[in-house]
């Protein structure tokens, strides 16, 4: 006879813990968030002074604003890439992105910041930052509202477009999704990030079209699970890494 799984007994419920052990749990996991974010800021440090004395005679021309204001034109800049993944040759786009298709480059202290992240993440040695010289690119500033407000008609009927050739079923619920969230308005960065991580290709096809390199945007919270607080900073993507060569790579002293 079948067992009439209506009537068989619920479990019992685990057994609670005391408030000593509740409490030496949430020690150690203190302890250890401690642990972290003091061995990040040690390589932050380390990182960032070793690049900012590398290149203290070495003076970048200031960016231009270009484009009425929505580009900024770089003649040169020495820019960096954090990663968990030692040895590479060619930069290629990232796997995770969310302000557009492309490699992402920021500043060296941030740089380093992102690969502990990851590295703590996954599990993995080292941490490395990679130094990249950019030269002669014009990025498309997303920092400046009115700057989101000139893209967003743009990116609406680029995606438009797309929706109607393509035959793909997730690349559809994404599309329409997009599309949704510019035609519902009030879109600000945040958001801008939601649409951007599901298209980022239509962002960057829409913004090569028109002339760009790249675009700039300021990112954080990339704590990721390791229990360091989100950090604010200017990520710059470029939308053909495979353009770009590695001046330097330089591993963390954990």
């Amino acid at each position: 006879m079948p067992e009439n799984f209506e009537t068989r007994p619920a479990p019992p419920p685990p057994p609670r813990k005391s408030p000593e052990i509740q409490a030496l749990e949430a020690d150690l996991v203190r302890k250890k968030r401690e642990q972290i974010i003091s061995r990040r800021e040690k390589i932050v440090a380390q990182i960032g002074s070793y690049f900012e004395n590398k290149r203290k005679d070495d003076v970048n021309p200031a960016a231009i604003e270009v484009d009425d204001g929505r580009g900024l034109h770089i003649e040169k800049m020495y820019l960096y890439h954090g990663s968990a993944t030692p040895a590479i040759d060619v930069l290629r786009k990232a796997d995770d992105t969310t302000i557009g298709n492309g490699l992402y480059l920021t500043d060296a202290s941030s740089a380093a910041r992102y690969a502990d992240v990851r590295a703590t993440d996954y599990k993995v040695e080292p941490r490395v930052v990679y130094e990249v010289k950019v030269t002669d690119a014009k990025f498309f500033d997303i920092r400046k509202k009115e700057n989101m407000d000139w893209l967003l008609p743009k990116l609406k009927g680029a995606l438009s477009v797309e929706l109607k050739e393509t035959e793909a079923f997730t690349v559809i619920g994404a599309l329409r999704e997009a599309m949704i969230t510019i035609t519902t308005g009030n879109v600000d960065p945040g958001s801008f990030k939601m649409i951007a991580r599901q298209v980022g290709h239509v962002v960057k096809d829409v913004l090569q079209a028109e002339g760009y390199d790249g675009l700039i945007g300021t990112e954080g919270g990339e704590s990721g699970g390791s229990g360091s607080a989100g950090f604010n900073h200017d990520s710059y993507v470029y939308f053909s890494p495979e353009e770009l060569t590695i001046t330097e790579e330089k591993r963390a002293e954990v």
